[in-house]
């Protein structure tokens, strides 16, 4: 259960493949300069701490429809409202995709665009469309003190250009709350932050920089909220944890199988009701928060 949407830029990687060039390398692993997938996935999971689901373009436009001020992922089994879109670097873009994205924004809904705009069509005919989409939904001008440009319509949309992510999250972590102040799972001070993930197409994790993770999940089952904390790093984590709603929570421990009440406050939010829980995870622990029946 994310409110977070990434579009998965296959076309704009499609598009830079090149079958003919020499030098030994897979033509899927040749990315443009600017691909930021890999980093912004990184600073929602390791930094900024926001749960997100990928979205392939199929995907988006078959199982995608704007409900309200939400993008809906209509599955079966995990259904999922999106409350904010990010559109990763790309130059190439289908533009079914972007259409779609852009009714989503007309409709109330957050954008968000990093490091470059869409501008090309991955079919034939329509690179006039995406240009003029880019354009109309964001601001042309140069980013604020906190590193974005913003664009707001009638119907309480808006969308976030961040020129780039090399300040360590701080542009897309302002922009992320000025576009859902109150996110899902928000963690206090005392969490660990991680710079570098060893994914695909990367480097091998820098000496000391990487122990680890901590992070969630949050999933919805028969109308009970659980979410899954695991702490895979070195070193025990203590914060605060604060979850949207108004929860009664129990802890169920999966290492001796024991459950046990969750002393949690009501608090307020941005008008919003929040629960608010003191977690400590000693180093590769892990924990459910399970919703009270």
């Amino acid at each position: 259960m994310a409110d977070i949407g990434v579009l998965y830029p296959v076309a704009t990687m499609q598009a830079y493949a090149q079958f003919d060039r020499g030098g030994g390398l897979h033509p899927g692993l040749r990315m443009p300069e600017d691909t930021d997938l890999n980093a912004l996935s990184d600073l929602l999971t390791c930094g900024i701490r926001r749960d997100f689901t990928f979205l392939h373009p199929e995907i988006v436009d078959e199982k995608c429809r704007t409900e309200g001020n939400r993008l809906c992922l209509e599955n079966r089994v995990n259904f999922e409202a999106y409350r904010v879109i990010i559109i990763p670097s790309v130059s190439v873009i289908h533009w079914s995709n972007l259409k779609k994205i852009k009714a989503f924004y007309d409709a109330g809904g957050k954008v968000i665009a990093t490091t470059r705009l869409p501008a090309l069509s991955a079919e034939f005919g329509d690179d006039g469309e995406i240009s003029r989409t880019a354009a109309n939904m964001f601001a042309p001008s140069l980013a604020n003190v906190e590193g974005y440009t913003k664009r707001t319509n009638q119907a309480g949309g808006a969308s976030y250009f961040i020129p780039s992510l090399n300040d360590n999250g701080v542009a897309l972590a302002a922009a992320l709350q000025d576009a859902m102040p109150v996110a899902d799972v928000r963690f206090g001070p005392g969490v660990p932050r991680f710079t570098h993930l060893p994914q695909s197409g990367s480097g091998p994790p820098k000496e000391g920089q990487h122990t680890g993770m901590f992070s969630y999940i949050h999933k919805v089952k028969e109308g009970r909220h659980i979410y899954f904390m695991a702490n895979s790093t070195d070193a025990a984590v203590e914060t605060e944890v604060v979850l949207r709603g108004d929860l009664a929570l129990q802890c169920w421990n999966p290492h001796d199988g024991t459950r046990k009440d969750v002393n949690t406050r009501i608090i307020t939010e941005h008008g919003i009701l929040c629960t608010q829980a003191h977690l400590k995870l000693d180093a590769l622990k892990t924990v459910f928060l399970v919703e009270k029946k």
